[in-house]
Parts: C-alpha cells; structure tokens; sequence
C-alpha cells in the first residue's frame, strides 16, 4: 500500500471501514491528501494504492471532536468491494 498520485475520482464507499485514529494514520500513510473545516462533509481524505497499483480512498466526514488522537471509523472508498476489502488488509498490516 501506498500514497498515490493517480486519480480517485469514481472511487465510492462500497461498506468497508476501518477503524482507528488519524494520527495513527499520520504516522503510516502521512498527511492526508485533502482536509477540510466544512461542518457538514469529508473532513480527511488519504489518496492511496494497493501493492497491485490499484487506486482507493481512506476517508472520515465531520466528527464533534477535533481529537486527532481518537479512534474514528474511516470508510474506505474504491471502484470495487473486494478492492476495498484488499486496502483495509493493507492498510491495517501497516499497524
């Protein structure tokens, strides 16, 4: 799993989440690709790739706490269920 640079566009939640916080995901992904102060929307978005070049999303919307260290749930967006499911294996190997 890796950061990408390819385009995400069509990537959609297909059920799949992960749950942890986002400074664990600072520390194994980076920083995210997007983030926003929008009261009502996506708050941290991670582009990413599988090990197969394969592009999702890791994507949190607004919580009530700014607490970067509380574990959230994530949603894990991608063109495919099993892609999503092969990028929460992924992801969560890097713990």
């Amino acid at each position: 799993m890796t950061r990408s640079t390819k385009g995400t566009e069509g990537t959609n939640y297909q059920g799949v989440r992960i749950t942890t916080s986002i400074d664990s995901l600072v520390e194994v992904i980076g920083l995210p690709s997007y983030t926003s102060n929008d009261e009502d929307y996506v708050t941290h978005i991670w582009d990413c790739e599988t090990e197969e070049g394969i592009v999702f999303t890791i994507y949190t919307f607004v919580t009530e706490d700014d607490d970067s260290s509380l574990e959230t749930t994530f949603r894990i967006g991608s063109f495919s269920k099993s892609i999503s499911n092969k990028a929460k294996e992924e992801v969560e190997s890097l713990f």
